[in-house]
């Protein structure tokens, strides 16, 4: 039988460190610095964009769901924990991305442990403490309409015109401009999703060698939720943290502004491959 703990502890040895530094940044705040809502890091003193800070938060903001799921106390007081400072952290820095991946990502697990197995009465528990959840949310958000509706994070929550969008039109940049430019060097800085990066950097061979690890990437995060000698939680975990990461890939500037979470991603295939390679031996 598969070490149930191993894969998760080896995502969480890079993710929660990562996770750290966005702590002792926050730890630190004390406002923005400028219009472009620029936060210093703690260690550097840099200047970063508020939403780039935010990545730091991608992985854990949908841990919530296990706290739901998993027996153990303290995991579940501490992917509680962790949800709340990511959302803390989104709130307090008007940062919508990370708040947007996690619902969906959250929503994804949701989906993933409900199709899977057949203790009817347990589902039915998670759904009911899932569905009082989100009442309890949309009570709290009701209870404190008014002072909510004055802060900077409700007004880029209930944006509401796409069009103005400006990831929009960086993608659009890159996508209407790729013939022209077959080997990269866009005149453009950047494009806030990592495989046009590719495309806007290095060209089409690029592009497409990235486009096929992360098609192989998703086939392992397929492969590792089918084995059914990990546990669910813990599938799940995997398969969440996974998710957000992608996600966080597609909607922001990672090889320029965070790479070092770029560097995670290739750390996580590692992990991967290592886990379903152990089980192809083991057969």
């Amino acid at each position: 039988k598969d070490n149930n703990n191993d894969i998760v502890k080896l995502y969480m040895f890079a993710v929660l460190p990562y996770m750290f530094h966005g702590v002792l940044n926050l730890a630190t705040f004390r406002g923005f610095e400028g219009f472009e809502r620029e936060i210093a890091d703690f260690w550097t003193g840099e200047f970063w964009n508020a939403t780039l800070v935010c990545t730091y938060f991608a992985m854990t903001a949908p841990l919530c769901f296990l706290s739901l799921v998993t027996k153990n106390t303290f995991k579940k007081i501490a992917y509680f924990v962790l949800t709340a400072l990511s959302v803390y952290a989104c709130i307090i820095t008007a940062s919508r991305t990370v708040i947007f991946l996690g619902i969906i990502v959250i929503f994804f697990e949701f989906i993933l442990y409900m199709a899977e197995g057949r203790n009817i009465g347990e589902k039915a528990k998670i759904l009911m403490v899932f569905a009082i959840l989100i009442v309890v949310i949309a009570l709290v958000v009701i209870g404190n309409f008014d002072s909510l509706s004055q802060t900077q994070f409700f007004s880029r929550m209930t944006e509401s015109n796409m069009s103005e969008e400006p990831r929009i039109q960086l993608f659009m940049n890159i996508i209407e401009n790729f013939w022209a430019y077959p080997f990269g060097n866009m005149p453009f800085f950047y494009s806030h999703n990592t495989w046009l990066d590719f495309l806007r950097e290095s060209g089409w061979i690029t592009f497409a060698c990235f486009f096929v690890i992360t098609v192989i990437t998703i086939k392992h995060m397929v492969l590792i939720f089918k084995n059914k000698k990990l546990n669910q939680e813990s599938r799940i975990a995997v398969i969440g943290m996974m998710s957000a990461l992608l996600l966080d890939m597609f909607v922001e500037p990672i090889m320029d502004g965070a790479a070092i979470l770029f560097c995670l991603f290739f750390y996580f295939i590692g992990v991967n491959s290592q886990y379903i390679g152990d089980k192809k031996r083991r057969k």
